[in-house]
């Protein structure tokens, strides 16, 4: 029998066999389906693409410049071409959010709302 949970179907026999598999990863999951409920289908793609790009990068010490000009050397031929204001806010927002962790950039092209 098969049972819907969600948007997952999932067989009863499998969530009791693999349910300490499972267990392992419900926080991860749980954040991020947290984090990609809250965005529409471009920003997504702009938090899926800084996520992916800071993990294959996997260098250890890396600052958020370096991911930032990842992104945009990845993302160049796109059209309409990507923001680069916006990727480094996002950068900036999923350090805060601990998703990994950069050494700050001073140069970094964000507006500083704090600046008059």
């Amino acid at each position: 029998m098969v049972q819907c949970y969600g948007s997952s179907l999932v067989l009863p026999k499998g969530r009791v066999k693999y349910s300490d598999e499972f267990s392992k990863w419900n926080i991860l999951i749980d954040k991020t389906v947290d984090l990609f409920l809250r965005l529409n289908t471009d920003k997504a793609e702009v938090v899926a693409t800084v996520l992916f790009t800071e993990k294959s990068m996997n260098k250890g010490y890396m600052s958020e410049k370096d991911v930032l000009q990842a992104v945009m050397k990845w993302k160049q031929k796109r059209r309409p071409p990507i923001n680069e204001v916006e990727v480094a806010e996002t950068i900036r927002n999923l350090g805060m959010l601990k998703w990994f962790y950069l050494v700050p950039s001073t140069d970094m092209p964000i507006q500083d709302e704090l600046v008059q």
